[in-house]
């Protein structure tokens, strides 16, 4: 299993839109209070798997008085097309958005391919 749903968090969807442009399929996932380092794109055969988990939290010399949102695992899991170029993926984030890019191809690859995000 993936490690987003393998976490003791809340698990949360992240809000997504999908546009097909020309050239590639372009992801974009609202995921505040990620980092980079705590985003994690990957393509296991034909899915593509992106997991971050966010890290408030409350020490233990302090007390809540109020907790609206929280420490959460995002997750979301997507079968890629055909068309997609898997080794060709991007991803850009900014502001809690994250831009997954998705080239098109006539072939796809087989294996695991690890996304690094800009």
């Amino acid at each position: 299993m993936n490690d987003f749903c393998q976490s003791g968090l809340p698990k949360v969807r992240p809000a997504s839109d999908i546009i097909e442009r020309e050239q590639a399929f372009h992801i974009y996932l609202d995921m505040p209070g990620v980092s980079r380092e705590q985003l994690n794109i990957e393509v296991e055969g034909n899915e593509l798997i992106v997991s971050a988990g966010t890290t408030h939290g409350v020490g233990s010399k302090e007390r809540l008085h109020s907790l609206e949102f929280g420490d959460v695992q995002y997750g979301i899991m997507l079968a890629l097309s055909e068309q997609v170029a898997a080794d060709k993926i991007e991803a850009h984030m900014e502001n809690g958005v994250v831009e997954i890019i998705l080239p098109k191809q006539a072939k796809k690859p087989t294996g695991r391919i690890k996304i690094n995000v800009e």
